[in-house]
């Protein structure tokens, strides 16, 4: 195969949905997806910029992206599992865990689902057990990989910062194009007393383009709340 024939492949794998997805490139991705009639891509889209946006509790945007999942082929027990999730960043806890105790739907999300119950209520024990039990049921490379953001958040509460930076490093190696893993490893080093460190990682965050607004107002947030 010549180098012209092998660059040129190159090229349009970088300008597909999967490839502007590879690269970080999400929005880009979206259209892509939406161009082609990926729907599929598209939802996996919407899902990243969602946890993003649960994770951050920027209710608003959160609120927006369920209900344009909700024009997708998307299983109900999912639908109930964002709204639960919703309420909690709406300020409404009770509501929030008692809706997150009762999904019904594959042993992935319903432990992650209970898990995040008992993170909600404090229990971070109960819910890193739960997390290790989703992330065994996880049955793809996005399920496991949102079970090990929740497990590193979990230590984090838990005050086991050492376990949960190598988790968090390990996910910023595997997924270098993410936002979630830069934020829990500033928050580690944060309550590993690296005070310096934890700083310059979220500012590094705050200005990188190619992670998505929410991410960067989560770190300006958290950047505020370290001063």
């Amino acid at each position: 195969m010549s180098n012209v024939l092998i660059a040129l492949q190159m090229i349009l794998l970088l300008s597909s949905g999967p490839g502007l997805e590879i690269s970080g490139r999400l929005v880009e991705a979206g259209i892509e997806y939406e161009t082609s009639g990926d729907a599929e891509g598209q939802m996996r889209i919407l899902c990243r910029f969602l946890e993003e946006a649960l994770y951050a509790g920027e209710t608003a945007h959160a609120f927006y992206l369920i209900q344009s999942l909700e024009g997708f082929p998307v299983d109900d027990a999912f639908l109930d599992f964002w709204y639960a999730r919703l309420a909690w960043s709406c300020g409404l806890p009770e509501l929030a865990c008692r809706s997150l105790d009762g999904i019904s739907g594959g042993p992935w999300l319903e432990s992650r689902s209970r898990g995040l119950a008992a993170m909600y209520r404090g229990d971070a024990e109960g819910a890193l057990e739960l997390f290790s039990e989703s992330w065994d049921a996880a049955a793809t490379l996005r399920e496991r990989y949102y079970s090990s953001i929740d497990l590193c958040f979990a230590l984090l509460q838990l005050g086991r910062f050492d376990e949960a930076a190598a988790m968090s490093s390990a996910l910023v190696t595997a997924f270098p194009h993410e936002g979630l893993p830069l934020v829990a490893a500033a928050l580690c080093m944060h309550g590993q007393e690296r005070y310096g460190a934890a700083m310059t990682t979220l500012q590094n965050v705050s200005g990188d383009t190619l992670l998505t607004g929410t991410i960067r107002t989560m770190a300006d947030r958290l950047m505020e709340d370290m001063e």
